[in-house]
């Protein structure tokens, strides 16, 4: 792994698990907001799981970057994706 993989695979670390230090926003799909909707769900709930996720594996994370996700939420197959700017 290069410096640089080192380093946006650690701002992807932090920004996944609400660094707030980190730049960048967090969107809610139509498509989670409909499975939260659906379940009677807060989006604080979706927002948990990807601050937890670290099932990262070289099938789901090829690059190292750390950068996207996948889990099952109340019967519905989930995906998060990260994708930080770099510094100017």
């Amino acid at each position: 792994m290069n410096n640089e993989t080192e380093i946006i695979r650690e701002a992807n670390d932090r920004f996944r698990r609400g660094d707030q230090s980190v730049p960048g926003r967090m969107l809610i799909t139509e498509g989670i907001q409909a499975v939260l909707n659906e379940t009677g769900s807060d989006p604080s709930v979706i927002v948990g799981i990807v601050h937890a996720f670290d099932t990262f594996t070289e099938d789901n994370d090829p690059y190292v970057l750390r950068d996207f996700g996948a889990f099952d939420f109340q019967g519905h197959r989930c995906f998060w994706k990260i994708d930080l700017d770099p510094a100017p």
